[in-house]
């Protein structure tokens, strides 16, 4: 078995979100949704990720500069809620992980290039930031660097 180096959540940059444009009030700023329906019964492949999805990952969330940040972070999946402490090495499933890797806060700044201008335009410019940025110190799954780094870049 090969070893792995320790994977960091910022070390990972996810796709970044485009400048918005308040010119053309009519843009649909969402991505495009689609929803599919599933009409076949349960195959091996769905039971291999949940099998995949319950396995123990040993990770650590990193703790906050701020004042007042929380020692704990609460996770919940399907109603089913974990207290994961925050700074010290916990082993958890990989779906609770998912949850922290897809929190993340999206920061905004109004660009207004010129108000002398007939007509100003202004810009909107996000930054999307990982809520709790966590390592994942040990990961026995040889798919679990793959996953992980397209879940963040989602």
């Amino acid at each position: 078995m090969a070893i792995q180096k320790e994977l960091h959540t910022e070390e990972v940059r996810g796709r970044a979100k485009p400048t918005i444009n308040l010119e053309d009030s009519l843009v649909d700023i969402r991505d495009n949704e689609e929803i599919i329906v599933e009409t076949s019964g349960i195959d091996l492949d769905y039971l291999d990720e949940l099998q995949f999805m319950e396995e123990k990952v040993t990770i650590r969330i990193e703790p906050s500069a701020d004042r007042y940040a929380p020692r704990f972070v609460d996770v919940a999946v399907n109603g089913r809620i974990e207290w994961l402490e925050v700074g010290k090495p916990i082993g958890v499933a990989r779906k609770y992980i998912e949850v922290l890797a897809r929190a993340k806060s999206d920061t905004f700044i109004t660009i207004a290039p010129n108000t002398n201008d007939e007509n100003p335009v202004n810009l909107i410019s996000r930054n999307t930031s990982q809520k709790y940025p966590f390592s994942v110190i040990k990961d026995p799954n040889p798919r679990g660097y793959q996953w992980l780094t397209t879940v963040l870049s989602q």
